[in-house]
Formats: structure tokens, sequence, C-alpha cells
């Protein structure tokens, strides 16, 4: 695993070497438009969206291979091997040597990135249309779509993919109008990187096929092959080992805690207007006889049929169906249109639903005050280890500790009957847990942790 994260390490690094070659003007008008957009996107975030984690296990991965890459040089966790993808935490290690290791250091890189998302997203648009107020339409409603919103007040990794996902298109874009083969080069960095976020970004070969179709095959295209021969081994690898995890994990050796705050789907009306309006939007674009949204789309439309997308699954597919409705609004020239569709927006600010249990989970994880060389014992251990060095055991773990040794846990002990005690999510039979541990020890109730309607308990050992 330390290979393949050796791989993408080199692959972030050469993304940047070619950087310092590659030239690319934006007016300065055009950058006023994209620096309102940040400030509003971290305004609205810290406004309507409270800073919480969402899906409590994966986000947990991802915090604790980056708490390794800096505190070991490993990309491992603390207890197991890391099984998902490795661009993220390296990302986040990267963060936690500037500002220190902590889960709120890790939401605040993804509000950043989010910010960074705005100006490829924008970039993507201005590229495609060589239109500025196609440009500006579509980044204000991209900035104003709630789930991304919700997603980049977390710290999955989304927010990061689709930052790169633009980034990789528009280097292609680039490329077809230059012709610069250095520009190629750095749009296959960008791909590979980005297939190292989240696998399911290997279906960017749709549109990038598509704006090379043209292209006739020369010595340089199988030396690039050639030399990307390691991050296409990096992509298998980490495909057939995240493969097998997921396997486990729907076949019930492994439990998941994946919540939606925001709890979009299909049927929500704002979805579903957005949805309307964009295919209104492709009808125009197709005019043209341009399809090369429509592969984008195609290729991010997999969450419509796989069983076990989520919410977030559907955001590259909305963001590209931004696209849509900002070029439709600028052919249809109504600007009272735009205006309505801005309120029906901030509107939908207000629906967010909002879980208090997990508001809780994520300040517990950044305040719970452990005594040094005590143990500690949680629904799930890796919520409380993800940044810190800890003695910390799920339940499942301290009851066959206890199994085993007896008299384990005889030192100081703590026990935090944290939010998996007290609902059951998505199956996991913590509750049942919970309970038991509590009776195989004698507890003292030493502090209450409260938010909304949310209150867990906090005990020490009596010995």
């Amino acid at each position: 695993m330390n290979f393949v994260f050796l791989i993408a390490l080199i692959n972030l690094i050469l993304i940047v070497i070619f950087l310092f070659f590659f030239k690319f003007k934006i007016s300065k008008h055009s950058w006023y438009f994209i620096l309102f957009f940040c400030l509003l996107n971290v305004l609205l975030i810290f406004l309507f969206f409270p800073l919480s984690h969402q899906f409590l296990i994966d986000e947990s991965f991802y915090m604790e291979a980056g708490k390794n890459i800096v505190l070991k040089n490993k990309l491992t966790l603390d207890n197991a091997e890391y099984e998902k993808q490795i661009g993220w935490p390296i990302i986040l290690s990267l963060s936690y040597k500037i500002f220190g290791i902590d889960n709120y250091v890790a939401i605040y890189t993804t509000i950043f990135l989010s910010c960074l998302s705005i100006f490829a997203f924008y970039l993507f648009t201005y590229l495609l249309f060589k239109k500025e107020k196609i440009a500006i339409i579509s980044s204000l409603i991209y900035t104003l779509f709630p789930l991304r919103l919700q997603m980049a007040a977390s710290v999955e990794t989304i927010t990061f993919s689709l930052l790169f996902i633009f980034l990789t298109l528009c280097s292609f874009i680039i490329y077809s109008y230059n012709l610069n083969f250095k520009t190629q080069i750095l749009g296959w960095l960008f791909f590979f990187f980005t297939i190292q976020i989240r696998l399911e970004n290997i279906l960017l070969l749709i549109p990038i096929i598509f704006i090379l179709r043209k292209e006739k095959l020369s010595k340089k295209h199988f030396i690039i092959l050639f030399l990307f021969i390691p991050f296409i081994y990096s992509f298998i690898f980490q495909y057939l080992r995240i493969n097998n995890f997921y396997v486990k994990a729907y076949s019930g050796n492994i439990i998941f805690y994946g919540f939606s705050l925001a709890k979009f789907t299909l049927f929500n009306n704002l979805e579903l207007i957005l949805l309307f309006i964009g295919m209104v939007g492709f009808l125009y674009y197709v005019k043209n006889r341009n399809f090369f949204l429509l592969f984008c789309m195609i290729s991010f439309s997999f969450p419509f049929i796989y069983n076990y997308a989520d919410t977030f699954h559907f955001l590259p597919f909305f963001s590209f169906l931004i696209v849509l409705i900002g070029y439709l609004l600028f052919r249809i020239k109504k600007q009272f249109l735009i205006g309505l569709l801005i309120i029906l927006l901030i509107i939908s600010f207000y629906n967010i639903e909002v879980d208090d249990n997990l508001i809780l989970q994520t300040k517990l994880m950044h305040d719970l005050e452990i005594p040094k060389d005590c143990f500690l014992i949680s629904s799930r251990s890796i919520f409380f280890t993800s940044t810190r060095n800890l003695r910390a055991y799920s339940v499942d773990e301290a009851i066959n500790k206890l199994r085993i040794t007896p008299y384990f846990f005889e030192e100081c002990t703590y026990y935090i009957e944290d939010i998996l005690c007290y609902k059951n999510y998505y199956g996991t039979d913590a509750i049942k847990k919970c309970k038991e541990i509590k009776k195989k020890f004698k507890f003292n109730l030493f502090d209450t942790f409260s938010d909304g309607n949310s209150t867990v308990k906090y005990y020490s050992k009596v010995y």
C-alpha cells in the first residue's frame, strides 16, 4: 500500500511541476466574480450548514490515514490496513502538517477546497462557451446549490473530487484549443490523481475520449501510456482492495454508518425543478450539435441505477446539469427567471434537516478530554483515534478483551456513550453492545454533553 501511496505522491508533485508551464489568462472582471462566489460560499456554509461529519466511519478512515502519514510516514490506520482511496488522506496530511491534526482542520480544508472547486467550475463553463455571462450565471447557481454546500461542511471526498474533475476536463478542453502536448500530459496527470480520490471518476474517460476522438495515435501517446503504467497499476490495486472492502461491508462483516444531513432524494422538489430546467437547457444546447456535456452527464449518471448510491454521488451529475441551466438562462435572456431560481435555492436552505446527534458527535471528536494513559471505550474507537493517539477500544473490542483478559481494564478507564449507543443507524448492533458493556463495568457518570435535542453521557469506571 505504501508503494501506491508513493505513486500518488509523485503524481501530485508532477501536477505541481507541470502547472508551472501552464499559462492561461482570466480577466480581472472574472476574478472579481470568482472571489465574490468564494466569499458567498464560505458565508452560506457558516450561516446555514453546521460543520459536521456526515459519513462518520468513512470520514474517520480518511482522517486517521492522514494523521498516520504525518506521524508514522505510512498510509495506514492505527489498528488495521487502510483500504479506501488514497488521494484525500494525502491532502489532509498536508493540511495537518501546517495547521495541526484535528477534525475541524479537516473540515476547514474541505471548505477551502470548495472555494477552489468554484474557480474550477467557472473556468470549465467559460472554456465550454467562451461567454463570461454563462460562466457567471452557472457559477452562481453552483455556489448556491444546497447539497454541494452541505458536503463542503464535512470531510467527505466529493468536494475534493469535484475540484479535480473540473481541473481534469479544463486541461483537456484547453489542449483541444492549443494542441500543446504538455497540456495533455497535465490533463492525464489530473485524471490519474482524480481516480485516486474517488474510483468512479474513471468514468471521466468517456468525455476525455470524446475530446480526443479526432486525434491520431502517435509515438507520444505510447510513451505516455508507458510512463503512466505505475498510475494504472495504482488504480487497479485500489479498485481490487476497495471492491473487496465493500463486499465485506455489504455481507454484514463491516457495519457502515453513512447518514446525510441534507437527506436529498430524487423526489426532492428542488432537484426535480433543476432536472427539468436542465433538460430544457440540453435541448437548446444540442441544437448546435455539441454533445460534450451529454457525455459528461452520461458518465456520472450511475447513481440513478446504483443501489448503494447516496445523495452526494449525484453531485457531479447535477454540476453538469447546472452548466446547462446557466446556458439556458443566458439564451432566453429572462432575468426574472434567474432571480426566481436564486430565491428558490435560498429558500431551500431552510428545509435542510439537521441531525443534532451528528453535530454533537463531531464536537465530541474534537472536545472530549481523556486523561493521559487512560483507556477510552466508545461505540467505535476510530471516531476518537482518527485525529488523536489514544488507548481506545470499541464496545465490541472491549467485550472481546474482557473475555480473554478479565482484568485488562483495571487501569483508568472512561466510557463515552455516544450517538450510536442511542440511535440505530443503518442496522448497527451498537445499542445492544453499549448496554452490555455497562453491565460488565461499574460506572459513575462523569459528564454530559448536549447539542440541540441530542445528549450523550460520559462515564468513568469505579475501582
